[in-house]
C-alpha cells in the first residue's frame, strides 16, 4: 500500500533540491499544478505510473521516492542489511537493486512489496531484540538484593526523597531488625562518667 505520506514528503524534499517550483515539476512530469499540490500533501494516491513520470522528471529512483533510503537505514539500525531481505524474497542482490533502480511500472509494484517485506522483517528483528533486553533486566532485576536496588532508587530521588525512606527505615527497623544485627552501644547512663581514667592512674594493686 502506497504511504502519500512519506511520498509526498520525498516529492517536495527532492523538488526544492531542484530547485523546481510546483507548476514546473507539473509541466516535466504532464500532471496538473493541483495534482502535484494534492499529491505532496498526501491528499491523493498517486498511480505507479504517475509515480514513475515524477521520478523521471525529478531524476531520482522510483525507489527513493517510496522511501527504500529510509527503510534501508532502519535495516541497519537493527542489525539488517540488503542482503538479509534478498534471502527472505528468495531473490539475488543484485536483482534487488536492479529493481530498485529502474523507473517503470513493475518496478514500483514490485518496490512495493520489497519495502513491506523490510518492513516487516525489521519490525519482527526489533520486537525480538525488545524481548531479548526485557528478559535481561527481569533477569538482573531477580539478582539484585534488596539492598541493592534501594539504594539503586534513591540514587534518582531528591534528598528530600531520601529523607523520607530514611526515615520509614528507621520507623520500622526495631520490628524487622534480625537478630544478628549489630546493636547500638547502650546510651550512658546520666551522672556516669564514662571517661577512661588516664594511664598510670588507676587505683592501688594489691599488695600495695
Amino acid at each position: 500500500m502506497l504511504d502519500m505520506r512519506v511520498i509526498g514528503a520525498n516529492i517536495r524534499s527532492v523538488r526544492k533540491i531542484r530547485g523546481l517550483t510546483q507548476e514546473e515539476l507539473a509541466k516535466k512530469a504532464k500532471l496538473s499544478t493541483m495534482s502535484v499540490r494534492r499529491y505532496e500533501n498526501g491528499d491523493r494516491i498517486a498511480t505507479e505510473k504517475v509515480l514513475a513520470n515524477i521520478a523521471d522528471a525529478l531524476d531520482i529512483s522510483s525507489a527513493y521516492l517510496l522511501g527504500w533510503s529510509s527503510i534501508v537505514s532502519r535495516l541497519d539500525d537493527v542489525g539488517l542489511s540488503i542482503d538479509d531481505v534478498a534471502d527472505e524474497l528468495n531473490i539475488p542482490r543484485d536483482r534487488l537493486e536492479h529493481i530498485a533502480n529502474k523507473n517503470d511500472v513493475s518496478s514500483i509494484s514490485s518496490m512495493l512489496k520489497i519495502i513491506t517485506v523490510a518492513t516487516i522483517l525489521a519490525d519482527e528483528t526489533e520486537r525480538k531484540a525488545t524481548e531479548i533486553l526485557n528478559h535481561i533486566k527481569d533477569n538482573l532485576k531477580s539478582l539484585s538484593t534488596p539492598i541493592e536496588r534501594v539504594t539503586r532508587d534513591m540514587a534518582q530521588m531528591t534528598q528530600e526523597g531520601q529523607k523520607k525512606v530514611v526515615d520509614y527505615v528507621e520507623d520500622i527497623l526495631p520490628r524487622y531488625r534480625t537478630e544478628t544485627a549489630p546493636q547500638s552501644p547502650p546510651a550512658p547512663q546520666e551522672g556516669t562518667d564514662t571517661t577512661p581514667p588516664p594511664k598510670g592512674a588507676e587505683g592501688p594493686q594489691d599488695g600495695e
